[in-house]
């Protein structure tokens, strides 16, 4: 049966879509319960003033309930988004894994080592932001901003809207300063993330050989080539810093609780001067006023590393959507037989073949050498033959029976390929050979070799 990838981000959360719905009420409800605190306190202040103290300690006891309960909610949400995203990415990560393993061969001959890390580890973790913080942070950020200019105009809807025109036309004047700064924001994201993934290829490919670079005597080549990647890296990063702080500067300049604050005491104290508001009332509207900003801040902070948490979430799709190989049973007929190529062509892009109408037979018991120049397709042949990657069209047997039809187990136990790269295990050159058999005996390892 074949397995159901996800082919977007929807399909990748819908295993926890109960669980970011949850996180999601707890964040709203959070936001929710600080508009009581405000109120409460200005009809605290109400109350003293007409010598009411009865009431005005009763409202103080409902402001600092209802400030615990909105910090215990928020404990609730952030720390149960943390759970939901810790098992989520732990079943990514198995899942990822699994997929790796279906993938053919021919996958990993041609991607870096440090890539696959990648995949697994860093683009795995910046998914961290969008689980963990994204939807509670969005949730509180976008509810406490409409509680607020609601709970204001309902109290003085002439000085609720004077705030609300201030605080779009701050909003109006960030988001045209940071888009004509912002130019190419995902080109330079998409530039530094390939950047990110050649230096760490490079680093693990420097890592890895440096016996053999020191035995040999090749560090010049091998430094070069990691002393480059390092200078892309700290270019492109130097770039998409000043790309991004340029406008994120502006927008925390622009929109601060202190800005805000100001700007509310000015229209609160006008409509105090023209009657529309009582003075004691001015306290609703400052305290209000001064939580737009922290909330619309939290907002836009977030887009960065929600863009960084799409690339990722973008290279994780595009893995997904990679064929499978498939692997048949075995077949009870199977015999070591000739290799024969029929009308085989085959091409890696797609669109340009390396094979065309390739017909050919490797007689049982015969060496036969293939010849030619370079790129002409000799490493492909034989590398089809593994199933590294499965033919466009034609067919490749072994004893007359099509190589898809192989089971895995066959496949390995009769197929051997020497590279002109190999790559060994961080152990002896016995373990390396036993890899396969763990229990192998010292006379079955040296016939191996």
């Amino acid at each position: 049966m074949d397995r159901i990838y996800p082919k977007n981000f929807k399909d990748l959360i819908s295993p926890i879509k109960k669980e970011l719905t949850t996180i999601v009420l707890l964040s709203v409800l959070g936001a929710l319960s600080l508009i009581i605190t405000p109120i409460s306190i200005t009809i605290a202040i109400h109350k003293y003033l007409n010598a009411d103290l009865d009431s005005f300690v009763i409202w103080i006891v409902v402001a600092g309930v209802t400030l615990i309960f909105k910090q215990i909610l928020h404990v609730l949400s952030v720390g149960y988004a943390h759970i939901v995203e810790a098992n989520f990415r732990y079943k990514l990560r198995k899942d990822f894994s699994d997929k790796l393993s279906r993938l053919p061969l021919g996958f990993f001959s041609e991607t870096a080592s440090g890539s696959i890390r990648k995949f697994i580890s860093e683009d795995t973790i910046k998914i961290h932001t969008i689980i963990a913080h994204a939807f509670s942070e969005l949730a509180s950020g976008l509810t406490l901003p409409i509680a607020c200019i609601i709970t204001m105009l309902i109290f003085e809807w002439r000085t609720g809207l004077m705030i609300l025109a201030a605080v779009i036309f701050m909003m109006l004047i960030t988001m045209v300063w940071m888009g004509s700064n912002s130019k190419g924001m995902d080109e330079i994201n998409t530039i530094y993330e390939n950047v990110q993934r050649r230096m760490s290829n490079s680093v693990i490919e420097m890592v890895d050989g440096i016996k053999e670079i020191k035995n040999f005597g090749i560090e010049g080549s091998l430094f070069k080539r990691f002393d480059d990647a390092l200078n892309d890296f700290s270019n492109t990063s130097f770039e998409w810093l000043n790309t991004s702080a340029k406008p994120f500067s502006f927008m925390i300049s622009v929109i601060q609780p202190t800005v805000m604050l100001f700007i509310a005491l000015i229209i609160s104290l006008f409509s105090v001067k023209m009657n529309w508001l009582s003075f004691e009332y001015i306290i609703i509207f400052l305290l209000l006023s001064i939580s737009l900003p922290s909330s619309l801040l939290d907002i836009m902070q977030l887009g960065n590393l929600i863009r960084e948490g799409k690339h990722s979430i973008n290279n994780l799709i595009d893995l997904y959507a990679k064929d499978d190989q498939v692997f048949k049973e075995k077949p009870s007929d199977f015999k070591l037989g000739d290799i024969e190529f029929k009308d085989v062509s085959f091409s890696y892009d797609g669109e340009n073949d390396v094979l065309k109408d390739i017909n050919c037979k490797l007689e049982k018991g015969s060496f036969t050498a293939l010849v030619g120049l370079s790129g002409s397709g000799k490493t492909t042949m034989a590398r089809l033959i593994a199933r590294f990657w499965d033919v466009k069209t034609g067919v490749v047997s072994i004893g007359s029976i099509d190589v898809k039809d192989l089971s895995e187990k066959d496949m390995l136990s009769n197929i051997s390929l020497v590279f002109q790269e190999i790559s060994l295990m961080n152990a002896s050159i016995a373990d390396n050979i036993a890899i396969a058999n763990k229990n192998a005996t010292t006379e079955e390892i040296i016939n191996a070799a």
